[in-house]
């Protein structure tokens, strides 16, 4: 490897080195963490981490040695390696290349990896021109513009600079001064949909999301900025590649490629660089990252993202494609922005834009659905997490799901709780002697696990025929779920094993009890500290993480391999966020755990069930209360969706405009998770308004249905 050093004459030159690992090398293990101060619990790793960036951020690298680091960190099951290379070492066409040329695809090895095209897929600009005045009329424009850029260019890196605004504090020294750093994740299809339906690039709609994003946190902050300057710079490569190499392709293309830097400035060339990023407001670059799962070694890599130091700005974008997400990293200068508050705004304009075309698609397909009656028929969905009770109750509402589906896993938190395949048993016969006369429906058992579960019983599940699937409650986590699991990876982990070897899926309700822990932060805590080590630990158990709620679990299970982790989703985390739990006052029927989360992560949950995906399937999570036990001063988890289940899924994949998509969800994604046959019998969904009741009444009292009063537009009915 080469070292910059300089002769008599200080002229600088490269020269070759050999590398001592031990100097490049830097392990951080979980004692030094101790040592530090932090706790053992995400969020105070996650300050951690970022004041550590923040810290080697600060840090020039040595020229005694050549110019990059790497450091090692170890948390709980997890590792994660924080590469420091100096830009003069390599651009980012160059770092992609290195990354891809040392990993594997973690599903399969053996097969190569998909490399990103770097072609932007935009038409040329003269490809429909025949004019030949046209393209001059064009090419002067260009021109032109290209010469103005230049001169304000040169005018900004000498005597012109941006406003000191909300974004541009016009400090110096904020090149190797403390910074934050925050993350949000879009998904790729849906910035590929936005990009189809605008005819723009992937690069166009980011950049607008970036943009507008930014003028309205300058606007909230000082409503004054709206009309100062704040100059963006994109970082662009100028190397003529059409797609990534390996460096093993980069030494034999003998010039054509190289390793090295080749990038430029929009507004911006040579030795201004530097005081045209100082005297601007925000830089921004992107990368195309790899599209396959990747793996050093055998352990599968969850997430890639890069940031930029040394860079005179209080904001910095850099933003790379991942597995079919776009990762956006946003480093600021530290106490002077809110970063949380800016990507807020990033994710609002991307959720506005996309309910502005939703709302433009849906009305050209009631143009073109109004003189039609619209009706579905699908194979007869199954509810892959259904809560049925037991005595009065469990004959009230089986009715309700043995309407419309065909099979269910029921849940087994009763009092007592069904921990054993003698319960289970007994449970699914008092299930069966009250259903309907002429019902076809299958009830699916389950044991609750407890840190007693043995071996034995897992083998005796298996040999009923009658249980389906083990649910993990972690204690105290939600209804009934005292008797759950206080230890899964001490005292259950055997039974975690025998699971394994007898093909039995774990049901996860996913979320941490820890009672300093933010409630809206326990699935995504859950997934952190127990769900990715145990995934590590036991890549081949199947796992259902049920009711997802956050845009963090649509990522893990993504992330996972396919067929071995999946997830089931409601009809109320798919179309209530959090306000609906306070419109107008307290909403005890909105109230269900995991509790409804943010509209960014609803958003999250609706774009990954309506892509088409097979790791996401139907669950309602359908729990039933008495209308007592829900309005009172301590009221009761659960929601009750059986009787508008359908007609809410229906809801939203007509919205998503992704109908086509709905039997797959509903039908063919659960049955095939668990092995199991699909139905073979139909059900219908007509086009035609219902109201639902504002309760139901039974003899012990009223149920309060989801959506009590509404009027909804589909209506299902066996076939």
């Amino acid at each position: 490897m080469n070292l910059q050093v300089s002769d008599k004459k200080g002229v600088k030159r490269w020269e070759r080195v050999e590398v001592k690992l031990e100097d490049h090398i830097i392990e951080v293990e979980p004692a030094v963490l101790l040592s530090q101060g932090t706790k053992s619990n995400m969020d105070s790793h996650a300050k951690w981490f970022n004041d550590y960036l923040s810290k080697i951020g600060m840090e020039k690298l040595s020229h005694s040695k050549p110019l990059w680091e790497v450091h090692v960190i170890k948390y709980l099951a997890n590792t994660t390696l924080v590469f420091k290379i100096h830009h003069s070492i390599g651009d980012g066409y160059t770092m992609v290349s290195a990354l891809i040329s040392g990993l594997k695809r973690a599903d399969d090895p053996s097969l190569p990896l998909s490399l990103p095209s770097l072609k932007s897929s935009k038409t040329e600009p003269f490809a429909n021109q025949s004019s030949s005045l046209r393209r001059y009329l064009s090419l002067s424009t260009s021109f032109f513009t290209s010469l103005s850029d230049f001169a304000r260019s040169i005018l900004r890196s000498t005597i012109v600079e941006d406003h000191k605004t909300p974004i541009r504090s016009g400090n110096d020294g904020i090149d190797f001064g403390p910074s934050s750093i925050f993350h949000i994740t879009f998904p790729m299809d849906q910035i590929r949909d936005i990009k189809s339906k605008l005819g723009v690039t992937v690069n166009d709609v980011i950049t607008g999301i970036i943009f507008y994003g930014i003028r309205l946190y300058m606007q909230d902050i000082e409503h004054s900025s709206g009309t100062k300057d704040a100059t963006l710079l994109p970082m662009l490569n100028i190397r003529n590649a059409k797609g990534y190499e390996t460096l093993k392709d980069i030494e034999k293309s003998k010039g054509k490629s190289s390793w090295g830097n080749k990038f430029t400035y929009m507004h911006a060339m040579g030795k201004h660089f530097h005081k045209t990023m100082r005297n601007s407001s925000l830089l921004i670059s992107n990368l195309v990252g790899p599209v396959d799962q990747l793996a050093m070694g055998n352990h599968p890599i969850k997430d890639v993202y890069f940031t930029l130091s040394g860079v005179p700005q209080s904001v910095v974008i850099t933003i790379i494609s991942y597995m079919g997400m776009l990762k956006v990293t946003i480093r600021t200068e530290e106490g002077f922005i809110d970063e949380k508050k800016l990507a807020s705004y990033f994710v609002s304009v991307l959720l506005y834009v996309v309910r502005l075309l939703s709302k433009k698609s849906k009305e050209h397909k009631r143009l073109h659905y109004k003189a039609q009656k619209m009706e579905l028929t699908i194979t007869q969905p199954d509810d892959w997490h259904l809560h049925l009770r037991d005595g009065d109750l469990l004959e009230a509402v089986i009715p309700h799901s043995a309407r419309h589906f065909g099979r269910a896993i029921v849940m087994p938190n009763l009092k007592p709780p069904i921990t054993s395949t003698a319960a289970a048993v007994a449970y699914r016969e008092s299930i069966l002697k009250v259903l309907p006369k002429d019902s076809n429906f299958t009830p699916l058992m389950t044991l609750y696990l407890t840190d007693v579960t043995s071996r034995d019983e897992i083998k005796l599940a298996k040999r009923s025929g009658v249980v389906y699937g083990v649910k993990l409650y972690p204690a105290g986590a939600t209804t009934h779920s005292e008797d759950g699991v206080t230890d899964l990876f001490g005292k259950c982990f055997p039974a975690l094993e025998e699971m394994v070897e007898q093909n039995i899926p774990l049901l996860v309700h996913g979320e941490v009890t820890d009672p300093n822990v933010d409630i809206f932060d326990r699935e995504k805590v859950f997934i952190e500290t127990i769900l990715k080590p145990l995934t590590q630990r036991l890549p081949q158990l199947k796992i259902v993480m049920e009711h997802i709620t956050t845009m963090d679990a649509v990522k893990f299970v993504e992330s996972c391999k396919e067929g071995y982790v999946a997830a089931t989703v409601t009809p109320q985390h798919l179309l209530l966020n959090r306000n609906s739990l306070f419109q107008g006052g307290l909403r005890p029927h909105n109230y269900c755990l995991p509790v409804l989360k943010r509209e960014i992560h609803r958003q999250a949950i609706v774009s990954a069930v309506t892509s088409g995906s097979k790791r996401f399937f139907l669950g309602t999570d359908s729990a039933p209360h008495e209308r007592r036990k829900k309005e009172c001063s301590c009221g009761c988890a659960g929601i009750y969706n059986s009787p508008v289940a359908l007609s809410l899924y229906a809801k939203v994949f007509e919205e998503a405009g992704a109908l086509d998509k709905l039997e797959a969800f509903t039908s063919f994604n659960g049955p095939d998770f668990y092995g199991l046959p699909r139905n073979t019998s139909k059900i219908k969904l007509r086009k035609s308004q219902w109201r639902v009741p504002e309760s139901l009444s039974f003899t012990f009292g009223e149920i309060v249905p989801m959506f009590a009063g509404e009027t909804l537009e589909w209506e299902p009915s066996l076939i």
